[in-house]
């Protein structure tokens, strides 16, 4: 609903204490990354979700992962009734240098509907 929270439990145990970056679109892609692909959609949400522009509403969208390969964020809903119907996409990269375009694994994408 507007006006309420969703967090969201991350789970890599595989990358444990690799850095993360979660992302939110309109849209399910697919983004290629090479070979793969994230399941997410070039847009306004994605780069809002990304690069910080709205710490409030995008919350824990980066850092890293604990000693089991968990963190959680959290993806604070504006209440704008405006918004019920609307489709969210959101997953999650883990980050390694020495792996291909700095990406060691990339999440399943998560939908969900504003109601």
């Amino acid at each position: 609903l507007p006006g309420t929270a969703i967090t969201f439990a991350l789970v890599a145990a595989s990358d444990a204490g690799l850095p993360y970056q979660m992302a939110s679109s309109l849209g399910n892609g697919p983004i290629p990354i090479g070979t793969r692909k994230l399941e997410l959609s070039p847009d306004d949400v994605i780069v809002a979700s990304t690069f910080g522009k709205l710490p409030t509403v995008f919350q824990g969208y980066a850092g890293v992962l604990d000693a089991q390969g968990q963190a959680t964020a959290k993806l604070n809903i504006p209440n704008i009734p405006a918004l019920k119907g609307t489709r969210i996409y959101t997953a999650f990269v883990t980050l390694k240098a020495s792996a291909p375009f700095g990406i060691a694994n990339i999440s399943n994408s998560f939908l969900f509907t504003i109601q």
